[in-house]
């Protein structure tokens, strides 16, 4: 006679599985992971948040973005991570997978209605890295490239320093990259070519203000989903590159 198994058998085995780390579980492959990290401590305005709000979904409605996006197998997977200082950090709206037109447009379209979801604090930039890295851990993604790319107008000023972080990034095989506003410090680009940038391909495009992130950011994008140098694409040069 055959033998099915109990009901408690079974919700065992479902508990077994989901409780496996994500290395031991079938993860969904895409192109690249993205993590879009954007500052939003006291020295950023709500103005100047929402221009970068702005600036993501610009970048994603730009046609060779999308472009890029629908000729990548699997496409990408792609997040927005707000932080400031230690512990405030705040993934907004979770993990999306991009493969299509239509799919740029909706998450450009959703990420305009993100809100500010931290009110400030103090620029810690290797917190907001080792975030990234532990967001890159957990959702259920496996892309062949991770990149993280971080968005600031300001030094770190708290937490651990972030080249320490950046090594343990760059180890694991993820990219970091950088887009400096330096509206607070003229030589943030520098400070971010230094001691925030790593990993393979890694640069960092240096603007004077906020006004200016929405063409970086779609020329960061078109680097960062095609894996090209930024001195490759066919934008006008206006960065520093690692």
């Amino acid at each position: 006679m055959t033998r099915f198994p109990s009901v408690l058998a079974v919700l065992t085995l479902i508990s077994a599985i989901s409780s496996l780390p994500p290395s031991a579980k079938a993860l969904e492959r895409v192109a690249v992971e993205l993590v879009l990290a954007v500052d939003v401590s006291s020295s950023v305005s709500d103005e100047e948040f929402s221009l970068q709000m702005r600036g993501i979904a610009a970048g994603f409605r730009d046609q060779k973005v999308v472009d890029a996006i629908e000729r990548t197998e699997g496409g990408i997977a792609v997040a927005v991570l707000q932080w400031s200082g230690m512990g405030r950090q705040r993934l907004t709206g979770g993990w999306f997978k991009l493969v299509s037109a239509a799919d740029a447009y909706g998450y450009a379209a959703l990420v305009e209605t993100f809100p500010r979801e931290i009110g400030g604090g103090a620029t810690a930039i290797g917190a907001a890295i080792h975030e990234a890295m532990q967001s890159l851990d957990a959702n259920g993604y496996f892309g062949a490239r991770q990149v993280i790319d971080v968005s600031g107008d300001g030094i770190a000023n708290e937490g651990t320093s972030p080249p320490f972080i950046v090594r343990q990034a760059v180890d694991r095989g993820i990219t970091v990259n950088g887009l400096a506003v330096a509206n607070e410090e003229p030589n943030l680009a520098s400070y971010y070519r230094v001691g925030v940038i790593g990993g393979p391909g890694a640069f960092v495009i240096g603007i004077t203000d906020y006004t200016d992130f929405a063409s970086a950011m779609r020329r960061k994008l078109l680097a960062e989903i095609e894996g090209n140098p930024v001195s490759a694409l066919p934008f006008p040069d206006a960065d520093d590159h690692g």
